[in-house]
């Protein structure tokens, strides 16, 4: 079988989530609800790794996650190894598309938790009524 890359991976968990539970984006339940059911999906993708919604601690301690300002911050998604602090694969943000929030602070916040967490790849998605827009954020 042939190793599908990141964002393969996550285009095929995108897929299996708009097939199985579309019923979350149609009613328009909040943004956390629908996180949790991708996350589910890209565990299937990223066995050796833990898949986590609203992640909020640095390694093994108590420390809660910051951004660059010194802000507490959750990420949507992450794919990491818990626990320890290196094996940061992947951090994603995400917006429904009835929420009329900005999303340049999304990506500003993806952009600073990369840095500072070093993870592998950082992804914005917005979940829109038919798919789901991706964008990588370097």
């Amino acid at each position: 079988m042939i190793e599908l890359g990141i964002e393969e991976k996550i285009k095929k968990a995108i897929d299996v989530l708009y097939k199985k539970d579309k019923f979350l984006i149609d009613n328009k339940v909040h943004e956390q609800a629908i996180c949790t059911s991708l996350a589910c999906y890209l565990k299937g993708f990223f066995p050796e790794y833990d898949v986590d919604v609203e992640y909020n601690r640095e390694g093994i301690g108590e420390n809660p996650k910051k951004n660059l300002e010194n802000s507490k911050k959750k990420p949507d998604i992450i794919i990491h190894k818990r626990g320890i602090d290196k094996n940061n694969i992947m951090v994603i943000e995400a917006k429904c598309h009835w929420n009329r929030e900005k999303r340049g602070i999304d990506k500003n916040t993806l952009k600073q938790l990369k840095k500072k967490y070093k993870y592998q790849f950082a992804f914005f998605l917005e979940f829109e009524k038919e798919k789901c827009k991706m964008v990588e954020v370097e």
